[in-house]
């Protein structure tokens, strides 16, 4: 924990805590999560040994670069197109995007991964559209970084769990040597749905842009008051789920 103790000195040089023994108790708290991360880490990497997986970028940018990216960045942003609609051209958008941590394989096969403090979204979520971040990370990792490569899949990594950090994401069940996951894990998925799923979260980023392009910002949550309690910006937002929830039933 040398290294851990270092990094809180710098932070604690930088930004005195206003209450030292406060700041001295979640010190030691952060440490005991790190240290059972690491614990938890070590049991997936002996999961994957075989396979030859390992951690090989960290902050892997596309379209964008900064200091402290991964030196293998780059500028390039992720292109996806759609055919254009009554002899249209066909369409591009442009994204970018920085990837938490990449494993990679002797044989070029990769696994991505977005941290998480507690835990991200389901396959559900995604086929809902509420979240698209893994689908663009993955179709980067295949366009901009490794076209010859082969991707396992990728998740989110959450910090605070136990068996279960890495269960949600988009995996490939038969590559699952690459990720050391169950069958029984809901995210890890046949080729079909895989593909499939990505080709649906696909269709959803394209909806959203077509509603920005139309100036459509509905604020809509898909989940009402439970998607309320996640959000920065309850307190200048003008959506109330209890004048919502009258207002559809008046119309009803």
């Amino acid at each position: 924990m040398r290294t851990a103790d270092d990094v809180f000195d710098r932070y604690e040089a930088v930004a005195p805590p206003l209450n030292p023994h406060v700041w001295k108790i979640d010190r030691e708290i952060r440490k005991l999560l790190l240290e059972q991360v690491l614990e938890y880490e070590l049991t997936v990497q002996e999961k994957v040994r075989q396979s030859g997986l390992a951690p090989a970028f960290f902050e892997l940018a596309f379209g964008m670069k900064r200091e402290g990216d991964d030196p293998a960045s780059t500028e390039r942003m992720l292109e996806i197109t759609r055919p254009g609609f009554h002899g249209d051209a066909a369409q591009t958008a442009r994204l970018r995007g920085r990837i938490d941590r990449l494993d990679l394989a002797p044989d070029g096969t990769a696994v991505a991964y977005d941290y998480k403090l507690s835990k991200g979204a389901s396959v559900a979520d995604m086929r809902a559209g509420r979240d698209v971040q893994l689908a663009i990370y993955l179709s980067a990792l295949e366009e901009v970084f490794f076209p010859q490569g082969t991707l396992a899949g990728g998740g989110y990594y959450a910090f605070k769990g136990g068996s279960d950090r890495r269960n949600n994401g988009l995996y490939r069940k038969t590559l699952s040597q690459y990720t050391g996951l169950s069958n029984q894990v809901r995210s890890n998925l046949t080729d079909s749905e895989w593909s499939a799923l990505r080709t649906d979260i696909k269709e959803r980023i394209w909806e959203f842009m077509d509603s920005m392009r139309a100036g459509e910002f509905v604020v809509k949550p898909s989940q009402g008051k439970q998607t309320c309690s996640l959000c920065d910006y309850g307190v200048v937002c003008r959506y109330d789920t209890y004048r919502i929830r009258r207002k559809v039933a008046s119309e009803d």
